[in-house]
């Protein structure tokens, strides 16, 4: 039987990355079910920008503005 594969542990940028995405899943999941967005939530997506930003100065906006602007990026909800 072969070895299942191993896969390397994720950097620190990586896991980042992956505390926004899941902050703004929860969010989106929130919002698509026409609820409002908990202040657990919002302040979970805020921590998580922050946290974006201490890892490379100016992604929270970039990644913001992505989901706002870009048809391909962001759902209809972050759009203006």
């Amino acid at each position: 039987m072969p070895e299942p594969e191993r896969v390397p542990p994720l950097s620190s940028f990586e896991r980042t990355m992956d505390g926004y995405a899941r902050a703004l899943n929860a969010a989106e999941r929130q919002i698509a079910e026409n609820l409002p967005l908990l202040a657990a939530q919002k302040q979970a997506l805020n921590a998580a920008g922050q946290r974006l930003d201490q890892a490379r100065p100016g992604l929270h906006a970039l990644i913001r503005s992505a989901l706002q602007h870009d048809p391909q990026t962001g759902s209809r909800r972050w759009r203006n």
